[in-house]
């Protein structure tokens, strides 16, 4: 059981999938196959695992074509079932995710443009699009490093509601890098913002 049908969602095309028999024999089987097709009660393009007594786990593939699968992001469907010591194989039972594995679309721009200033502040306007997780947070920094996650580190988050434009101080560099996340964690790549910065006179 992973939970109710779209509710979890993975950034990911494989996660986990732990099955556990609940019924008083013993396993010794269990098939996962992502198609809900059959034949003589038995998943077709499935695989077969050992099953341990208490419970199994594997690294399953949502998206791969040899299994039934569809490609790509979308819903996707894990369909199980087990196999006791005597050969009869139980009836099949499923779990479903939503593979989000694209990062939103995203623009942003400054109320300076290409135009220099004297200014260590701009106004930054920034939006994004996200099919299907929708988005949650934008975040701003005057580094262009990303951590593993591809988070800009150091940054400043907000939340994906907030008002614009934002004022935000930029770096003597004269750079904003600005970036989103949707729903299932991803982040975008950072849009570079160059700023025309010049505070010494002539």
């Amino acid at each position: 059981q992973i939970g109710v049908p779209g509710t979890t969602v993975i950034r990911q095309t494989h996660a986990n999938v732990i099955g556990i028999a609940a019924n008083g024999a013993p396993d010794v089987a269990w098939r996962l196959s992502n198609s809900p097709a059959t034949t003589a009660g038995l998943l077709d393009f499935g695989r077969t695992f050992p099953y341990q007594s208490g419970g199994a786990l594997v690294d399953w593939p949502f998206t791969d074509p040899a299994y039934g699968a569809d490609t790509g992001d979308g819903p996707h469907t894990v369909y199980v079932q087990w196999q006791d010591g005597s050969g009869t194989w139980s009836p099949v039972a499923s779990a479903s995710v939503l593979v989000d594995t694209t990062p939103p679309q995203t623009g942003a721009s400054t109320d300076v443009g290409s135009a220099w200033t004297t200014s260590t502040s701009v106004h930054v306007t920034t939006a994004a699009t996200d099919a299907l997780t929708g988005t949650t947070h934008l975040r701003l920094s005057n580094v262009g490093w990303t951590d593993v996650d591809g988070e800009l580190q150091p940054g400043t988050s907000f939340p994906a509601g907030v008002e614009m434009p934002i004022l935000w101080d930029f770096s003597p560099a004269g750079e904003v890098y600005v970036q989103w996340q949707d729903g299932a964690g991803n982040w975008s790549g950072p849009i570079t913002l160059h700023v025309h910065w010049d505070s010494a006179p002539p």
